[in-house]
């Protein structure tokens, strides 16, 4: 059918993961969709269809055998936006020996928000609506070196390496060297779940297409690669919290595939607390109330992110009988998570120093111990103040003393393998001892399963919304400190190795 109505097999394919992983089979569209249909005035031949046309516009076409091994290619994602408008990018990457064919990697490159008018004008915030802004503004690159970077040539990994770009498999020690993978570089402001256009304030406009933009790189992914059986989303800080949102989608995209969560530094936002509610009621991008209008694409499917509840996680993996595990490493005086106060504060209305981030933190952990299903859950957490350990070499000041290290309790973890061989049973390791059996902790009786994702996202086009009422809103991603300038942020370094790659490339 996709084939007599689009008129390519490559399209009809399309149709077919699309419809696949919608309903399982087309024949399966008489039954418990019937009703359904019913309502819309469709057959099952039509809603096939219209799944085939959903499908044309969504998919990235990722060349996946045109990157030299060993290397890296950054490509623009072509009809994905940036925040400012300006055309999305992704890093594509080939291992210099292909071990694991069924298996697959994406790393979320960390970043801030913004959420209105004043934020996104943030000389730090705001650079992060853009990928040639922040290259200029930030890093203060003309456009020869802007130029080289968004060449699509081979950068071979090593060049990459000690300048830390994030947590990628550089060494053959790493848990997913040998795989192929993507290295999400975030553009929008909007934790990779955005689905708005947006106009704040004075007529002042983003596209807050993060959501939109990691949804249609997974469809590509699927479209070349529909039977993973292994599949790795992970993240330093902004990026660590959108991992452990789109673990969810991830596996129902790929119902056969092991799926690995790995979220460093990511306690910003917690299930269940303060900061999250607030997010979810007034954003205007969010996926609760606040993000309730105009703007919003509702054709758009994106995982489940609602974390009012503390429950929100260990349920999500109850659904999943599990072949879905989410692993935590953090320091609990984490200075970039609690600079975030102040910077929530000068923004928006919420007040940051009500966060109790250590109660919280302990309370989603503790519960998540709890409630998960066994062998599904594993934590990390360390008496310090570093931020994204995997990005900065694993520093001893994030080893909890008389066990394991950081590193080789995430290492182990990520093959497979229990943290500990001396203790195979345990999965959590903190600096402090809390029991698991606290009378707040509350699992509950009726884990509901997560709805299933709609593995098709329709482009938008850059038409901006009609101006909303602007909504005073908290930053719930990290940010680096924009006035000593000595952090960065691992999007920071990662723009860096690109110049001197350029320079090399220059020079040679």
């Amino acid at each position: 059918l996709g084939a007599n109505i689009m008129g390519t097999s490559r399209r009809a394919d399309r149709c077919r993961i699309c419809c696949n992983s919608l309903f399982g089979s087309p024949g399966s569209l008489t039954m418990a969709s019937r009703p359904h249909m019913q309502k819309a005035g469709l057959t099952p031949a039509g809603v096939v269809a219209v799944c085939c046309m959903l499908s044309v516009v969504a998919g990235l076409d990722i060349p996946f055998g045109e990157v030299a091994p060993g290397h890296i290619r950054f490509l623009p994602m072509e009809g994905s936006l940036c925040g400012d408008g300006e055309t999305a990018w992704y890093g594509l990457i080939e291992p210099a020996v292909l071990k694991e064919p069924d298996a697959f990697f994406v790393e979320i490159m960390g970043g801030a928000v913004c959420f209105n008018k004043t934020s996104c004008e943030d000389s730090w915030l705001g650079a992060w609506l853009g990928i040639t802004r922040f290259l200029k503004e930030k890093l203060r690159l003309d456009d020869t070196y802007v130029g080289m970077l968004k060449s699509g040539n081979n950068i071979p990994m090593s060049l990459l390496a000690p300048l830390r770009p994030g947590y990628l498999p550089f060494t053959d020690t790493h848990p997913y060297a040998g795989l192929r993978g993507v290295y999400f570089t975030t553009c929008t402001a909007d934790v990779s779940m955005g689905r708005h256009n947006v106009t704040y304030e004075d007529g002042y406009s983003a596209y807050h297409h993060g959501g939109i933009n990691f949804l249609t790189m997974l469809n590509g992914v699927k479209e070349k690669m529909p039977d993973l059986k292994k599949f790795a989303v992970y993240g330093g800080s902004g990026g660590g919290v959108a991992a452990s949102v789109w673990m969810q989608g991830v596996a129902d995209l790929w119902p056969s595939a092991e799926v690995t969560a790995f979220v460093d530094s990511g306690f910003h936002m917690m299930p269940g607390g303060e900061f999250f509610n607030f997010f979810w009621d007034n954003v205007a991008w969010s996926p609760g109330p606040g993000g309730d209008n105009a703007g919003r694409y509702d054709s758009v499917v994106l995982p489940t992110f609602d974390w009012r509840h503390q429950n929100a996680i260990s349920s999500q993996l109850h659904a999943y009988n599990g072949r879905v595990k989410v692993v935590y490493i953090g320091c609990s005086e984490d200075y970039i998570v609690f600079g975030d106060r102040a910077t929530m504060s000068k923004y928006s209305a919420f007040d940051g120093s009500s966060i109790h981030q250590l109660p919280e933190m302990w309370t989603f952990l503790t519960n998540l111990h709890k409630c998960a299903p066994a062998g599904s859950a594993f934590s990390y957490i360390a008496n310090c103040s570093k931020h994204h350990m995997s990005r900065e070499g694993w520093p001893e000041e994030a080893d909890i003393e008389g066990v394991i290290t950081m590193q080789s309790f995430t290492e182990r973890v990520l093959k497979g393998l229990p943290p500990d061989a001396a203790d195979p049973d345990r999965t959590h390791f903190w600096y402090v001892d809390k029991t698991l059996e606290d009378d707040r902790t509350v699992c509950e009786a009726d884990q509901t399963p997560a709805p299933t994702l709609a593995p098709t996202a329709p482009t938008p086009t850059p038409t901006l919304a009609p101006t909303l009422a602007p909504t005073p809103a908290p930053i719930p991603m990290p940010s680096p400190s924009s006035n000593t300038g000595v952090e960065t942020s691992s999007a920071h370094r990662f723009a860096v190795s690109f110049a001197l790659i350029a320079a090399v490339t220059i020079s040679a």
